[in-house]
């Protein structure tokens, strides 16, 4: 189907995506630019640099092909700052992958090799969280891990504390900013939080020293108060740990 659209027609698409105002393209068949830098906001990635450098970033998030069909830059003429209709709809399918907006997961074994890879990608979007989940916590912990400190964004997830069981437990008391390597540990039990001392508790199963280290360490604090996570969905998680690797 995306094979079938005008340029203003993935444009329109793309607007509704990344919920803005409808655009028009500009002389030339241009894309406003406006409608970059949104697609850089959503994706996480910086705004900067040419429409086909954003497009390429972006659709690397999501883990969608960008080749030299998706823009002019190894064009004769070297209109450099143009993205085509393919790599307009290859921006569509990454910014439909990374909001959320399209279904990728599907019952029983995947149908062939593409599927399996969206398949794969459906996870790696689950595991960043919603985008407006995402973005809550990034701004709650100052853009840090809740644990380590890190704060290479490219590396931290949107952790439920309770599983994530739709919209509704997307919620800031819900929710840790957690490095992806923690984020594994916590949601196998292997890492959990006390929830009167707000300190790390790592299962003996776990012996590399690193994450020993962690043991005992103090969570960080959101910015506000009001953001903490909440004593239940801590104290379950907490009577849930893996203790014998069971």
């Amino acid at each position: 189907m995306s094979g079938e659209r005008t340029k203003q027609e993935a444009l329109d698409r793309l607007c509704e995506i990344l919920e803005i105002p409808q655009r028009l393209l500009r002389p030339g068949s241009t894309i406003p630019v406006a409608v970059f830098q949104a697609a850089a906001s959503l994706a996480g990635i910086n705004q900067q640099g040419s429409m086909p450098e954003i497009g390429e970033a972006v659709a690397a998030r999501a883990g969608v092909a960008w080749d030299a069909s998706c823009d002019s830059r190894d064009t004769p003429s070297g209109g450099g700052s143009t993205v085509t209709l393919e790599g307009m709809n290859r921006l569509i399918e990454a910014l439909e992958i990374l909001s959320g907006k399209q279904v990728l997961e599907g019952e029983g074994e995947p149908r062939d090799e593409g599927d399996a890879r969206q398949r794969v990608i459906a996870a790696i979007v689950r595991r960043r969280g919603q985008h407006a989940f995402r973005q809550g916590l990034l701004a709650a912990y100052e853009g840090c891990c809740a644990i380590t400190g890190c704060s290479s964004q490219q590396v931290l997830d949107a952790a439920h504390i309770s599983p994530y069981r739709g919209d509704h437990t997307n919620t800031m008391d819900n929710g840790l900013l957690l490095r992806t390597d923690i984020h594994n540990l916590f949601d196998l039990g292997l890492l959990s939080i006390y929830p009167s001392t707000m300190q790390v508790w790592v299962s003996p199963l776990i012996d590399d020293p690193y994450y020993r280290s962690l043991d005992g360490r103090k969570v960080n604090d959101p910015a506000h108060p009001s953001l903490r996570p909440s004593d239940d969905a801590l104290r379950n998680h907490f009577d849930s740990r893996n203790e014998d690797g069971k």
